[in-house]
């Protein structure tokens, strides 16, 4: 979990996962910022459950990434796994 703001200033709190190869490395390791795609507005949808659960679509690439020794940090976004409400705009009527 780690502290962040909404869109309008207000700190909030989000959860994420952080992921590393299991390789040694010398030196600083790099490390990428990975924002999937939405999968729902559930907190059972969470990315980190998710790859948890071994049924993260994007999984894939992020193992190829972790082969080639990166480091990952994988947000959950607002609203998903944490109190609150994810950001999409309310469905409005046509």
């Amino acid at each position: 979990m780690y502290r962040t703001t909404d869109r309008a200033g207000k700190a909030i709190a989000v959860t994420g996962t952080m992921l590393a190869p299991r390789t040694s490395q010398h030196g600083p390791r790099p490390i990428i910022a990975f924002a999937p795609g939405t999968q729902g507005l559930a907190d059972r949808c969470a990315p980190s459950r998710r790859l948890a659960e071994g049924t993260e679509y994007e999984a894939l690439p992020l193992k190829k990434l972790l082969d080639q020794g990166y480091a990952l940090v994988v947000t959950d976004y607002q609203g998903i796994g944490t109190p609150g409400a994810h950001t999409y705009p309310p469905e409005r009527p046509n």
